[in-house]
């Protein structure tokens, strides 16, 4: 006969305790069976325990898990996913998906898109695990400067998701400079400026703040090229240029634009592949 431990997820419990689960590092836990089938889809099923001795299910999930798994099957109010440490809630959504454990999952999908910003390989790790790639090339694309030591120690252990990652990052190298280069030289090259006055010339100005508001979005889009463009050739202006762009000009070069931006490295290209 074991020594049946007590329920530690919820303070002041008072059901009964009538099942132990194991956790891979040795840490047991008292349960409770109608929880499990209540809060669960399925648990536990043949193939999530990896072993069955003297009425203690064994477990592949640490204690921390477990235990994060068994507050979320009382009816209390449930830990923040928001606050926990990134590896912790990527192990937490794991077993919440395998156990079929749905207002936990949702929980921590909201938990790692609170960290799209601070942590966002994490964030992306688990957005090509669990959830949807709406948005992904976006929280990618922050991503994409670091040094490859610390890219490496995160998804060292999903080489697959790596293999993307650096497939992506390849072809941004070689795509995004040139939509960089179009928007900071405006429409044409020849020399729109006759006069001799350079430093107060507001066409230069005009060229120079399209490509300041432009260059370094890393999520360019054509609405945000003209919205941009279209303020710009309103307020800067110089009536001393007699060689000024025509509408031809501007639609070539937006035309030209919107062809670099088609040409950067999108997610989806790579996981069809």
């Amino acid at each position: 006969m074991i020594d049946v431990p007590p329920c530690e997820a919820c303070p002041d419990c008072l059901q009964t305790v009538d099942i132990v689960l194991e956790s891979s590092d040795g840490k047991q836990f008292g349960a409770h069976s109608i929880n499990l089938e209540l809060y669960t889809d399925s648990f536990p099923s043949v193939s999530m325990i990896t072993k069955l001795d003297d009425d203690v299910v064994k477990l592949s999930e640490s204690a921390d898990v477990v235990l994060l798994m068994l507050k979320y099957m009382h009816n209390q109010v449930q830990p923040d996913c928001d606050t926990l440490e990134p590896g912790l809630l990527l192990d937490f959504a794991k077993a919440a998906e395998k156990y079929g454990m749905y207002p936990a999952f949702e929980a921590c999908k909201k938990g790692m898109r609170a960290r799209t910003s601070s942590r966002p390989l994490e964030a992306l790790l688990f957005k090509t695990r669990y959830d949807s790639t709406e948005g992904i090339d976006t929280l990618v694309r922050q991503t994409l400067s670091m040094p490859m030591e610390q890219v490496l120690a995160v998804l060292n252990n999903a080489q697959d998701i790596f293999i993307i990652w650096s497939r992506y990052r390849e072809k941004w190298r070689l795509t995004f400079p040139t939509y960089q280069d179009l928007v900071s030289r405006g429409p044409t090259t020849k020399n729109w400026r006759s006069h001799n006055s350079t430093s107060g010339c507001m066409r230069q100005k005009l060229f120079d703040t399209v490509g300041v508001f432009l260059k370094n979005d890393r999520n360019p889009s054509i609405a945000e090229v003209d919205r941009v463009v279209a303020t710009c050739r309103e307020t800067l202006s110089c009536s001393r240029c007699s060689v000024v762009e025509t509408a031809s000009d501007w639609d070539e070069w937006r035309a030209r634009v919107v062809e670099s931006i088609d040409k950067l490295p999108k997610w989806v290209e790579f996981v069809s592949i």
